[in-house]
């Protein structure tokens, strides 16, 4: 606000001097300043408003977008690692199976019984025997499968290196597909 002698405005208008010569007066550049004033007023409560809805959207758009990564991290665990899990229990059950009596022959492992019975009595007569061991080795080619899957989704190291181990497992004579 300027302040300029009323006697001064007066005589500069050419209107007569009162008995008040002296007051504040507005001149016309502090109303100017005073619109100036309130439009950068203004323009900081928009800009200040613009940059609240561009946080919030922002907030909003990464909880949606974390949301969306969490559900397809639980779909990829309930796809690959969960059937992982079910048929290497599957298979312990199965591998407990032939490690007792009759699939197994004294001081020998599983394939080694497995080949003693049938040179004895034939293929026919070890049927079971060798169901189960079709199904050990129908599950290690779905467990295989899985890895590879799921190792491109896989976020430690650790997994790369114990996936890698299985699949030493199955030598790539038998299946060579895994290897690829």
């Amino acid at each position: 606000m300027a302040f300029e002698t009323h006697s001064a405005t007066v005589q500069r208008h050419g209107l007569p001097l009162g008995a008040n010569s002296i007051r504040p007066v507005l001149s016309e550049s502090t109303g100017d300043r005073m619109a100036s004033d309130r439009v950068n007023k203004q323009t900081v409560a928009f800009l200040l408003a613009v940059a609240l809805v561009s946080v919030l959207g922002g907030a909003v758009a990464w909880r949606h977008a974390d949301q969306l990564r969490h559900a397809s991290r639980a779909q990829i665990i309930a796809m690959t690692l969960e059937p992982i899990e079910a048929l290497l229990d599957e298979n312990k059950a199965i591998i407990k199976e032939l490690q007792t009596e009759p699939f197994t022959e004294k001081d020998a492992a599983i394939l080694e019984s497995y080949l003693a019975k049938i040179r004895r009595d034939g293929v026919p007569k070890h049927a079971d025997m060798k169901q189960r061991l079709d199904q050990l080795a129908e599950n290690n080619t779905a467990i295989v499968t899985l890895i590879k899957v799921y190792s491109l989704h896989a976020k430690t190291p650790a997994f790369k290196s114990e996936a890698d181990k299985f699949r030493i497992l199955i030598p790539p004579e038998i299946y060579p597909e895994h290897w690829m």
